[in-house]
Parts: C-alpha cells; sequence; structure tokens
C-alpha cells in the first residue's frame, strides 16, 4: 500500500515534470548526437578499430557520470524524505523501491534512445542480435550508475 500510494502521488508527478524527461532521457540524446558526429562512420582498418573501441569505452564510463543528476535530486530531496520518515508515512524500503521503480523506465528508454543513435551511426555491425546485447549492456550499466 505505501508503494503504490508513492508511486501515484509522487512517482507520477516525477515523470510528468520536463526536467525529469530532459535530465533522463534528452540528454543522453544529445550526447550520443555529439559521440556521433565525432566517430561517424568508422572503417574496419586500426584507426577505426581504435575510435570502435574508444566509443564503446566512452559508453561504459559515460553513464558513471551522468549519475550526478541522481546524486543532485537525492540531495533536493532529503530533507522532505526524512521529515516523511520521521512523520512514518513510509519506510525507507519503500522510498528506495519507489525511486528505482520510477527511475527504470527512464532508464530503459535513455538506453534505447542511446543506443538508437549511437550505434547504427558509428558503424557497428548490422546485426540486430549485437545490437540487441550493446542494448542490453548500456540498460544494465545505466542501471548500475542509477543504484550506486
Amino acid at each position: 500500500r505505501e508503494l503504490f500510494v508513492l508511486l501515484r502521488y509522487k512517482g507520477l508527478s516525477r515523470v510528468k515534470h520536463p526536467l525529469f524527461v530532459s535530465t533522463r532521457i534528452l540528454l543522453y540524446v544529445l550526447l550520443a548526437g555529439l559521440l556521433s558526429s565525432f566517430f561517424y562512420g568508422q572503417d574496419r582498418r586500426l584507426v577505426g578499430i581504435f575510435n570502435s573501441v574508444g566509443i564503446l569505452f566512452i559508453a561504459v564510463i559515460l553513464p558513471c557520470f551522468m549519475a550526478q543528476v541522481f546524486v543532485e535530486e537525492m540531495k533536493f530531496d532529503r530533507e522532505v524524505y526524512t521529515r516523511e520518515f520521521n512523520d512514518a508515512y513510509y519506510r525507507a524500503g519503500t522510498y528506495v523501491a519507489h525511486r528505482v521503480l520510477v527511475e527504470m523506465p527512464a532508464v530503459v528508454a535513455a538506453a534505447a534512445a542511446f543506443c538508437g543513435v549511437l550505434y547504427w551511426s558509428v558503424g557497428f555491425d548490422d546485426d540486430v542480435k549485437t545490437f540487441g546485447f550493446f542494448f542490453t549492456a548500456c540498460v544494465v550499466n545505466f542501471s548500475t550508475a542509477m543504484l550506486i
């Protein structure tokens, strides 16, 4: 019941906020576009392979730096959370579950947008299976960065 109330009243309003959408999804689209412009159409010679490895490294490291968005938002929510927790509105585990359930659709959407822009423009294999692997790896990486 606590989780349902948190999702309904706090989660729904958070997801509808334009700042939530812009920091969670649009920022990754812009970053993927920027990286795509730098690494567009890499070939299979030595320099192109090094550049492809570099873009894979950037794709792994980037969510760790972007996790600062979550940290800053938690700082803003700390005062409200402390007051509501002390008033016994909900338990800590329920609050964490609420945050994860609100953030996960945005994480999946951000990974889909990031991979959709970056994968095809850089010149990785035109295979749906490898794109699926890259997408799954990005979802796991983005989720890990969000939860840490």
